[in-house]
């Protein structure tokens, strides 16, 4: 709602050598909330999310629901949500996912590892319960991709909803990396 800044971070003092690897039961993941005064609020706990790897990348629709997005060991890794304040979260969708985002009511996320090496929908609008479907978006690549940042725009008046998607692909140039732009057309 353009209120807050959410952040993915570490319940740890700054300084923690090689805080991105520690196990969630040393150092659990944090999802901040800074509001437009500057407060930062940092109650809200991943406890078992993101173990041995770092969170990557938080949204929020209205600053009281997250959802969060990295890999782990041992199934740990993929999107998660969570309420404000709250201790835990709720797997959505294992895997590696690199960025999260809500769009137009709908929760997207990209990845460049195993199944998933696209930008794609999770499960159906603002997913808050487990073994939810990725969704690949039509026309997407869906081996060899590896997408990172990405934009979803609804550009076209004739289209109902996002119809033009951008993406930063981490690949080298000769490889299909780069920015990238995918126009919908004809359902894909």
């Amino acid at each position: 709602d353009g209120k807050y800044l959410v952040l993915a971070g570490y319940a740890s003092e700054p300084g923690l050598a090689s805080i991105g690897s520690t196990a969630t039961s040393v150092v659990q993941r944090v999802l901040a909330r800074v509001d437009a005064a500057g407060h930062v609020d940092t109650s809200t706990r991943l406890d078992v999310a993101f173990n041995g790897n770092n969170g990557r990348s938080a949204t929020s629709v209205d600053g009281t629901s997250f959802w969060a997005a990295d890999n782990g060991s041992g199934g740990t890794g993929g999107v998660y949500a969570i309420s404000l304040g709250a201790v835990g979260g709720t797997q959505v969708l294992a895997g590696n996912v690199r960025v999260v985002q809500v769009i137009e009511g709908q929760l997207y996320g990209s990845s460049g590892a195993g199944a998933l090496t696209n930008v794609f929908a999770v499960g159906t609008g603002l997913p808050t319960t487990e073994d939810q479907t990725a969704t690949s978006l039509p026309g997407m690549p869906t081996s060899d991709a590896s997408p990172f940042g990405y934009a979803l725009l609804d550009r076209s008046p004739s289209v109902p909803g996002v119809d033009t998607l951008y993406v930063a692909d981490d690949r080298d140039l000769a490889d299909g990396g780069g920015v990238q732009k995918y126009p919908l057309a004809d359902g894909s």
